[in-house]
């Protein structure tokens, strides 16, 4: 029988780093002697745009084979551990087969750990080589924990970077490495102390009560219809496995959405109890006001002044649209103060149809000049000579208007 024997490591980091200083600029209120006096860490590195736990990956594999010689034909598995992975599906180890310039007979899998992975990625070797299919195992952990963190979240960022690992494990006549021992426990319960079967329902979840002839189940008060109890609940999660965490998304508002509408963001809610699936998140909008335009459906109402010469003697001006861009606007000579001009397909884009859009209204403001000079008062009044301005004139029907 063969065994796992542990061979020679090499690391690679990225290049850029991001120091204690850094962050401390960043945001002055974190305490970041505070953060390293807890946890020794004075500089982190962190993946570019552009690298993937792939990259990474491949870089350390490299570099084993250059530091130590290693054949890369001669590697007859491949063990890859990440929890972020390039893509949810291919598995990534079966694209660094190639990139690395594996054999086509080699195996490669992915499994999904965090800071057990190297430990379960050496008992998974071990396993391999005890069945004897294997001499030459090459067993990399990488991680891109950074594009995953909020920048503003000082419990991650301040302790994760990026990075990887590759470890070569050969098989050995002796065995080389201890018996490993592992253990899980996902109750919620602190310190290992498990959950109990509940001693109001018996485990069923329900209680029944009998009134006469009739007999009513109902979900079990104590453990909630779980039919079992958590004595010693997590102090964390209180037993729920949930523990609330503010987090900053993305949203995309598509063009013409009123308010009242809701958006729908699938996976973005709560986590589900017990490790279900997170729920949705829906957002309700509501459209703040424009200083400017007011809006009816997918029409924008605006108002212009224009002067009393404008509006007798007829004019083009430019008028801001809501996309702030100038349109030339025809004021026709006599134009009244009210009166309305419609702009086709300058109004807001129709929700699920932008190519259409709403119309614009302009509704003419004609302002009377309040101070007028010699020379203004004079042309005014030779003015109102040729018109022969009314002093008694008739009244206008309220309908008219």
């Amino acid at each position: 029988m063969k065994y796992a024997s542990l061979c020679p490591i090499a690391v690679y980091l990225p290049e850029k780093a991001e120091t204690n200083e850094q962050l401390q600029k960043e945001y002055p209120q974190w305490d970041m002697e505070l953060i390293y006096a807890k946890t020794g860490i004075a500089t982190r590195h962190i993946a570019a745009a552009d690298e993937c736990a792939s990259d990474l990956g491949v870089a350390a594999a490299r570099k084993l084979f250059d530091q130590f010689d290693i054949d890369p034909q001669s590697i007859d598995f491949l063990l890859f551990c990440t929890q972020t992975p390039d893509y949810p599906l291919p598995t990534t180890a079966c694209l660094m087969q190639e990139r690395l310039g594996l054999s086509n007979g080699v195996g490669a899998l992915d499994f999904n750990l965090g800071c057990s992975g190297f430990v379960y990625g050496l008992a998974l070797a071990d396993g391999l080589s005890r069945l004897g299919s294997t001499r030459r195992i090459l067993l990399i952990t990488a991680e891109t924990y950074s594009k995953y963190i909020h920048p503003t979240d000082r419990s991650l960022r301040t302790i994760f970077g990026d990075g990887a690992a590759a470890t070569l494990i050969e098989a050995a006549e002796e065995p080389a490495l201890s018996a490993f021992q592992f253990g899980t426990d996902g109750s919620g319960a602190d310190n290992g102390s498990g959950r109990k079967i509940c001693p109001t329902c018996g485990g069923s979840g329900q209680v029944r009560r009998s009134s006469g002839f009739f007999s009513i189940a109902s979900p079990c008060s104590t453990c909630s219809g779980e039919g079992y109890v958590i004595e010693n609940p997590c102090s964390g999660c209180r037993g729920s496995g949930l523990v609330r965490k503010r987090q900053r998304i993305k949203v995309t508002i598509p063009p013409g959405i009123e308010s009242g509408k809701r958006i729908s963001i699938p996976g973005q809610g709560d986590s589900g109890p017990s490790g279900g699936p997170s729920g949705d998140l829906y957002v309700d909008i509501n459209v703040k006001g424009h200083r400017y335009f007011e809006r009816d459906r997918n029409d924008i109402y605006c108002v212009v002044p224009i002067s009393l010469t404008q509006a007798s003697l007829g004019t083009d001006i430019l008028v801001k649209t809501l996309d702030d861009k100038k349109i030339k606007v025809k004021i026709p000579p006599g134009t009244q103060n009210g009166k309305i001009l419609r702009i086709k397909n300058e109004g807001v884009p129709f929700l699920h149809n932008n190519a259409r859009r709403g119309d614009m209204y302009i509704r003419i403001v004609v302002r009377v000049p309040v101070k007028l000079s010699h020379k203004e008062r004079e042309l005014l009044s030779k003015l109102a000579e040729l018109r022969g301005d009314e002093s008694s004139p008739e009244p206008v029907p309220l309908s008219e208007l």
